[in-house]
């Protein structure tokens, strides 16, 4: 137990100094910079530099500015997805309008309700559901679901589960735990 206390520490430290980096390494670093020159003749000349710098950047595409709804766009679309790599901001995603996202008191993803585009059983009985906005998720435990033909579910709400695993209830009420395959 003290070795996995450490290793969270750690990595939590670890964290932080990532992010000390990223903030002093922010594309707008150096324009704040020049608020702080007392001289408005060097001040102006700090920002014309400055801006000059950043646009270059921007046109060079080493970073890109987004709304905040395309952030949450970005998040919504990634939920399910269990890749450290993945950042938290990427170019813009394009989610359903009838997509509803709930957060936890951290402001984090903790369940989405999608619509159903198709579902499906394989030869093993397994759910597989593609919703419309392009995500498809297959059933993961041996749980017993019946779909039926003529009043297929209309919606699922995908919640995370205990130990990085996720549950959906499809709109019919039944549930079932589950893996994101795209």
């Amino acid at each position: 137990m003290k070795k996995f206390t450490g290793l969270i520490g750690a990595s939590g430290l670890a964290l932080l100094i990532f992010e000390a980096q990223a903030q002093d390494n922010s594309p707008l670093q150096t324009i704040y910079e020049c608020a702080e020159i007392d001289d408005g003749t060097e001040r102006l000349a700090c920002y014309d530099n400055a801006v000059g710098r950043t646009r270059q950047a921007q046109e060079a595409g080493e970073f890109q500015t987004i709304t905040r709804q395309e952030a949450e766009d970005v998040q919504k679309d990634a939920f399910g997805f269990s890749m450290p790599s993945l950042p938290k901001f990427r170019l813009p995603s394009f989610g359903n309008e009838g997509d509803e996202v709930k957060r936890d008191d951290e402001g984090d993803i903790s369940e989405v309700v999608l619509v159903i585009d198709r579902i499906t059983e394989d030869r093993l009985g397994k759910v597989f559901i593609e919703f419309e906005n392009g995500q498809a998720w297959r059933q993961s435990d041996s749980k017993r679901i019946r779909v039926s033909r003529k009043r297929p579910p209309e919606s699922a709400t995908i919640k995370r589960g205990s130990f990085g695993s996720f549950l959906i209830k499809l709109s019919t009420g039944e549930s079932f735990k589950a893996k994101r395959e795209e």
